[in-house]
């Protein structure tokens, strides 16, 4: 799963003039999410798909603002592998493709991302306790990492180097680690997922700002004999820290970091051992890169196929 970065300054020729570049974040922070099918097996594909608005401050006095619409598709393989009940192995595999749309130009960047691997641990596994028969709960904790497979350091068509958030990876190691929680009574239940990265610097000592990510919903199973249906409502939280320009000297990138709240809904849809799941996240409180960058939207759809252990 690509996850949410932070942005850099950088001085970009655009028709002979130089102008003072900002654009929307790449990727989302790492988030399990629903998880389909408890302990089976299991491989999916799914896309992502987010909107900016970036609002680009004036490099001279004389010159003018500027702005960008900038849109962010991940298509993004993903699956576990559950050798012992208790056990959980998630790997991540995205392909980042981003857009940015001026008022004269358009820039576009493509290529595969950086890869992450998860293992996580199944604490609390209690699917039938206490009196009524149809509680249960369960407790999912681990980490992993995310290894630059993607390429950063890029270069455009006129051997510009391409802004941070547009390249395919951070060409860093980064740490992540997860938490889900899911408890259910009856038809009803609720879902938290929690997570952190902690990100490292690149070899040209670039750092992306670490991330913090927790989701809260609300779900409902709705069975037919043929099919599962389980809509979902609820709220994401994300916050994103200041990025490194050059860690090493210490320099801030003072177009980088702050938090995102979102109002969520969801459903997922199951027929046999297949699934379907599809989530659209709107902003309803932002500040991120000193207010020069909003995010307009964001869906996520997606297929996958369950495995019997």
């Amino acid at each position: 799963m690509k996850y949410l970065f932070g942005c850099w300054l950088l001085l970009l020729p655009v028709l002979s003039s130089q102008a003072c570049d900002i654009c929307g974040c790449s990727a989302q922070t790492t988030s399990l999410g629903f998880l389909p099918g408890e302990n089976n097996h299991f491989v999916g594909f799914r896309y992502h798909h987010r909107r900016f608005f970036s609002e680009h401050p004036p490099v001279y006095a004389a010159a003018g603002e500027s702005d960008t619409r900038d849109v962010f598709h991940t298509y993004e393989w993903w699956g576990r592998w559950a050798p012992h009940r208790r056990l959980h192995i998630f790997a991540f595999v995205p392909i980042n493709h981003a857009v940015m749309n001026g008022d004269d130009y358009r820039s576009t960047m493509a290529g595969v991302g950086d890869i992450s691997l998860l293992a996580n641990v199944l604490l609390l596994d209690e699917s039938q306790n206490g009196i009524d028969r149809r509680f249960s709960q369960n407790l999912l904790v681990g980490g992993g990492v995310k290894s630059p497979t993607g390429s950063f350091g890029a270069i455009d068509a006129e051997r510009q180097l391409i802004l941070p958030n547009m390249q395919p990876g951070t060409g860093s190691w980064d740490y992540l680690f997860v938490l889900n929680y899911r408890v259910k009574t009856g038809d009803y239940g609720l879902n938290v997922n929690a997570s952190y990265r902690y990100n490292t610097p690149n070899q040209q000592r670039y750092q992306f700002g670490d991330q913090k990510l927790l989701t809260v919903d609300l779900l409902r199973t709705l069975e037919t004999e043929k099919w599962l249906f389980i809509p979902q409502v609820g709220a994401r939280a994300e916050w994103i820290g200041q990025d490194y320009s050059n860690k090493s000297r210490g320099d801030l990138n003072p177009y980088s970091g702050g938090h995102f709240a979102f109002a969520s809904a969801a459903l997922d849809v199951y027929h046999g051992n297949w699934g379907l799941t599809a989530r659209a996240d709107l902003p309803v409180a932002q500040y991120f890169a000193q207010g020069y960058i909003q995010q307009r939207w964001r869906f996520t759809v997606g297929i996958h196929l369950l495995f019997n252990n």
